[in-house]
């Protein structure tokens, strides 16, 4: 699938989603290629609708595809509840250096709630980051 098709095929994802057909249409852009990560991306700061730009951003991070690492350190940003702990699941389930540094950056913040989250989520991270690491010495 190309750019050109990428763009159409996501709207009528989001077609479906809006019609309640919300497992179908994840299932449908989790399958596509890696050709939708900029009509995803596209999409999710075109829409003014928190529930969609939840679901695609669950779209991204279930892809386990680094390249959406990007548009889930962007809505990280978000005031909204719904978007800002997707983008949170997100980062987490990288657990990488990259998502590290983007949770770090997203502190302090004015929200009392989402800052101690994404306080538990780093020290969660670096935990996990540091058991992967090997052993100094060995």
């Amino acid at each position: 699938m190309g750019k050109m098709d990428a763009d159409p095929y996501v709207d009528d994802q989001l077609s479906l989603f809006r019609r309640g057909r919300e497992d179908d249409a994840f299932h449908n852009l989790l399958e596509a290629s890696a050709d939708i990560i900029e009509s995803l991306s596209t999409a999710f700061s075109q829409s003014n609708d928190p529930h969609v730009q939840a679901f695609l951003l669950s779209v991204a991070w279930n892809s386990h595809n680094t390249s959406f690492i990007p548009l889930l350190k962007t809505a990280i940003a978000s005031r909204t509840s719904e978007v800002w702990k997707e983008a949170l699941n997100g980062l987490v389930s990288f657990a990488s250096v990259e998502s590290l540094n983007a949770l770090r950056k997203a502190l302090p913040c004015q929200d009392a709630q989402k800052q101690s989250w994404i306080m538990e989520a780093i020290e969660q991270m670096e935990a996990a980051l540091n058991r992967k690491r090997p052993e100094e010495g060995d």
